[in-house]
This record gives structure tokens, sequence and C-alpha cells, in this order.
């Protein structure tokens, strides 16, 4: 019975070692200053100007759709 008590009492205790390290290291894992940077050149990336145009296609179906009816399109 004893011995039983000694090993809960030492289970308890390394479950509550391992929650306590857990913590400490995560809280002091990061540090208060900001890492220093080196001003690198980085990528170039050309870039182009939009413009708006009229569409250059059409597109001719030839089926008769009308509004609330069915109608089956075939490709050529």
């Amino acid at each position: 019975m004893k011995n039983q008590q000694n090993l809960r009492r030492i289970g308890l205790l390394a479950i509550v070692l391992v929650v306590v390290g857990i913590f400490v290291i995560s809280c002091t894992g990061g540090s208060a200053e900001p890492p220093a940077t080196t001003k690198s050149e980085g990528v170039t990336v050309t870039t182009t100007t939009i413009s708006q145009q009229k569409s250059g296609r059409t597109l001719m179906l030839s089926a008769e759709a009308r509004p609330y009816q069915s109608v089956t399109l075939y490709a050529k």
C-alpha cells in the first residue's frame, strides 16, 4: 500500500515537472529584440500597364435558346 502511494506521488511529481518545464521553455523561447536584418537587393519584377479594349472575339452559337427551355448544344 505504501509502495503504491509512493509510485503515485512520483508519477504526479513527474507530470508536474514536465508541465512546468514546458511552460518555462515556451515563455523564454522568444527574445525581446527583433532579429537583425541585412539589406538585400531583392527580386526584380517586370510590370506592365493595363489598358481597356473591346473584345476581339465573337462567339456564334447555332442553336435556339429561349427562357425556361432546355437546349442541348453540341461542339462541331
